[in-house]
């Protein structure tokens, strides 16, 4: 009887190991695990408050406010109350339901905007009129219909869209880096 279990386990096991692409096999994928992909997408949030210049004083505190608690907001959640690498500035999280105000963005820097809140996007954009608040999402064609930044699938990677009149309505700017590497930009100046 015991042997028959170990057999089982061993079995199970060689099963299991079968399953597995071999080393060195090459996965063909079109886009990231969705678990890897939200920390990755947290990552960028992260970043992105490097790479813009807010109108007025300097904040002492950089606050992402997100929609997504369960997905986006707990990737982020590490990184609440530590400073910003190579700057004074910390970074704070909060955590917003899709019926917010507009009030409850007053201390807001970045807005997310999950897929899950795509039904709501233009009602939230319209919250953020006239806010100096970066809205970001991962939403097809954010951009498009006047969201800030919107992360994006190509070709395996991700990428980040630009839409620099709705940036510039909110009074934002973006260094030169976030320009150079975008993979589209909207209301390009100059143009």
């Amino acid at each position: 009887m015991k042997n028959m279990k170990n057999v089982k386990k061993i079995m199970a096991l060689v099963l299991f190991l079968c399953l597995l692409p071999w080393p060195g096999a090459v996965v063909a994928r079109s886009e990231p695990p969705a678990h890897s992909l939200k920390e990755l997408e947290a990552d960028y949030l992260y970043n992105l408050l490097l790479f813009i210049h807010w109108p007025g004083q300097q904040r002492e505190r950089l606050t992402i406010c997100v929609l997504d608690a369960e997905g986006m907001g707990a990737f982020l959640m590490p990184e609440a109350n530590k400073p910003i690498k190579g700057s004074s500035q910390s970074m704070g999280i909060k955590f917003l339901t899709s019926n917010f105000k507009s009030r409850d963005l007053k201390f807001c820097s970045l807005l997310f905007i999950s897929k899950k809140d795509g039904p709501y996007m233009k009602r939230i954009l319209d919250k953020t009129k006239g806010l100096p608040l970066l809205t970001v999402s991962d939403l097809p064609g954010f951009v498009e219909r006047g969201g800030m930044i919107g992360l994006v699938i190509r070709h395996g990677r991700l990428r980040w869209q630009i839409n620099q009149t709705a940036a510039r309505e909110a009074g934002l700017s973006f260094a030169a880096q976030i320009l150079r590497n975008a993979d589209m930009i909207v209301g390009r100046e100059g143009k």
